[in-house]
């Protein structure tokens, strides 16, 4: 198959695996990134009421950022 007709079929939303050959490719190795965040005490609260229990609501949430704010810096 030539270039532009590949193309064509593909830019047209055919199949197009056929045309390919991929028996020889190769999947590389992914390693996840890792990250590093600096985070306020407030921060903390939330992410360790949020991993504790999910069950917040919506209208619920600036209360309790409020109250585990109060807890984290009282520790």
């Amino acid at each position: 198959m030539k270039a532009n007709e590949f193309d064509k079929n593909f830019d047209e939303g055919d199949d197009i695996q056929n045309a390919l050959d991929l028996s020889k490719s190769k999947r590389t190795t992914w390693k996840e990134p890792s990250v590093t965040a600096k985070l306020s005490a407030e921060e903390k609260a939330i992410i360790e009421y949020v991993e504790s229990d999910s069950a917040v609501s919506i209208d619920n949430v600036e209360n309790e950022k409020k109250r585990y704010t109060k807890i984290a810096l009282s520790n």
